[in-house]
């Protein structure tokens, strides 16, 4: 079992590379996995005594955590790390968190000085979406995630092409794309909603043939009266 200390590290740390995270990502995600939930609140309520994280209210008595006044000093991040997630931020976080969640330690958000390391082809101006990095064995790739459990279907169809079109402009990232070192993630809420956008992406031309996962997520649904 881990010492004290060394479990703050990995939950704020956790935290930290999510932007934010709930007690049901900490028993999954970290070496809490053992434990009962109810070990997970204990600590999480400690660390928010303490000030490495900060917790906020989310689907009441629900509450999510961010980065508190002492990590943001420890990691060197923004103080607005402790802030509330903001209407845009927070379907995005909520919804990578979840998405790693399903497969536990197969899959890791990277931030973004991560993404250059891991994929130098990958270029800077690409990198404001959530980006994931998936081990295969010894193969990594790339995932870009997209949120379409709400919108006009038409409207999150073409930002799709039009995202994996600019990327195809660069040869380094269509040769990544015909090696499957890079693939769209699209999250929604049902399994019908994933099957509509299927049929509507499979009738685009495509410059590369792509990979697209769709990520079925209905705690997403939930994000629609919130945001």
């Amino acid at each position: 079992m881990k010492n004290t200390t060394t479990r703050i590290e990995e939950v704020v740390g956790h935290a930290v590379r999510f932007n934010m995270t709930t007690n049901s990502a900490i028993h999954v995600m970290t070496s809490f996995s053992q434990s009962h939930i109810s070990t997970v609140e204990k600590f999480t309520a400690e660390l928010c005594r303490t000030n490495w994280l900060t917790d906020y209210t989310f689907r009441h008595p629900s509450k999510y955590f961010v980065p508190g006044p002492k990590a943001v000093k420890h990691f060197g991040l923004a103080r607005r790390a402790s802030n509330a997630r903001g209407p845009q931020a927070f379907p995005i976080d909520f919804a990578t968190l979840l998405y790693c969640s399903q497969h536990e330690r197969d899959v890791v958000r990277l931030r973004r000085a991560e993404i250059g390391e891991k994929f130098s082809w990958y270029r800077p101006e690409w990198m404001p979406h959530a980006h994931i990095l998936c081990r295969n064995g010894q193969r990594l790739a790339l995932e870009m995630l997209r949120l379409a459990h709400v919108g006009h279907p038409n409207t999150i169809v073409r930002k799709c092409w039009e995202a994996i079109e600019k990327r195809c402009q660069s040869p380094e990232a269509r040769a990544a794309i015909s090696r499957r070192e890079f693939r769209l993630v699209i999250v929604v809420g049902t399994q019908a909603r994933a099957r509509s956008l299927q049929n509507d992406l499979a009738r685009l031309n495509w410059t590369e043939s792509v990979e697209i996962k769709f990520a079925v997520i209905p705690e997403m649904l939930t994000l629609t009266n919130r945001c």
